[in-house]
């Protein structure tokens, strides 16, 4: 028997509704974009919740992740040249540790 669960994305209706949780990347590190494609995001853009899947010419977009679900709108492809313009850059294998 299969059972399905139907989730809905949405802010809380509790204190928790008006939390948000910031993603900061100060270095544009193989790690960081490793990080980034495989672990495709939600955001709370102008008109509501999307999906973010990051990609470069190396890490393309996981879209077999799926995102359709009550509450968010539509998913965007973020590419991680753009994402991380400006940002010093660290070339080479990822030194251990956190991103």
């Amino acid at each position: 028997m299969i059972q399905r669960f139907h989730p809905e994305c949405r802010l809380p209706d509790d204190h928790f509704g008006g939390k948000r949780l910031v993603l900061r990347v100060l270095r544009d590190t193989p790690a960081v974009r490793d990080f980034l494609a495989a672990n495709p995001l939600i955001a709370l853009g102008d008109d509501g919740l999307e999906a973010l899947y990051f990609h470069d010419a190396d890490r393309p977009p996981r879209t077999g992740l799926a995102w359709r679900c009550p509450g968010i709108r539509r998913a965007r492809h973020v590419p991680l040249d753009t994402f991380a313009r400006g940002l010093p850059r660290e070339d080479g294998p990822p030194r251990g540790g956190r991103p």
